[in-house]
């Protein structure tokens, strides 16, 4: 929230990624963010016909901002390009034997969190297609078109570790800010975890910065939100 401060860790932090401390931010603001910590999920659904408005697309970018983190809105002329990207991306990582371990242990509630079927949407047409996590999905599509969605991209001046904490710092805030708008997203890293499908998606920006992670971000058409998943214990992330 604005009034979190977190400093990326350096070498003499011990292997610590980031100290944490409460700064002066906007009383305002920050008791929203705090009432959409509980409404924050992640959405795969498809979501409806209307775009988010400009207003609050502007705030987005402030709340990346506020993280010295550009919020990139992917224009409608090169969503077949980031569609194209993100295809790509996920047949490159269904080839590649770490990927699919890694995914295994990610959906196999292993740590009690993860992904899992409760939250894998039903294969539907999308424009941009979502992640195949190879698990039967228990999560009907709903009426959604997603002709209304908003494809964003995090991007970072530097490449280095306290960049990208600070890109993480941006997504959660970004996450809360359209929550407490009304608006849905879910993530999209596969486009940044494949280093050629990364350089392209870094030409799709003009070769200026570098791409952190993306995010489909839209207006939900169903009332109810996807099913909650299992989060780790604060001692299981803190020291």
């Amino acid at each position: 929230m604005a009034g979190v401060g977190v400093h990326g860790g350096g070498r003499g932090c011990a292997g610590d990624a980031a100290a944490v401390g409460v700064g002066g931010g906007d009383p305002v603001l920050d008791a929203e963010l705090a009432a959409a910590i509980e409404r924050r999920h992640t959405d795969r659904r498809p979501f409806g016909d209307e775009r988010p408005a400009d207003a609050v697309l502007d705030e987005l970018r402030a709340a990346a901002g506020r993280h010295g983190v550009h919020l990139q809105i992917v224009r409608d002329d090169q969503v077949t390009a980031f569609a194209g990207a993100v295809a790509h991306a996920g047949e490159v990582e269904r080839d590649d034997p770490r990927f699919r371990a890694d995914l295994r242990s990610w959906t196999n509630r292993a740590h009690g969190d993860g992904v899992t079927t409760h939250s894998v949407v039903a294969t539907t047409r999308r424009t941009v297609a979502p992640r195949d996590f190879a698990l039967k999905a228990g999560l009907a599509a709903g009426p959604g078109s997603d002709r209304g969605t908003v494809y964003a991209i995090f991007v970072t001046d530097g490449d280095e570790a306290r960049d990208w904490l600070a890109a993480g710092e941006a997504l959660s805030d970004v996450w809360l800010t359209l929550t407490a708008r009304g608006l849905a997203a879910s993530p999209i890293s596969e486009v940044v975890e494949v280093a050629g499908v990364r350089n392209a998606l870094r030409g799709l920006l003009g070769g200026i910065g570098n791409p952190a992670v993306a995010m489909r971000i839209g207006v939900p058409v169903q009332e109810d939100a996807p099913p909650a998943t299992a989060r780790r214990s604060p001692s299981a992330v803190l020291s």
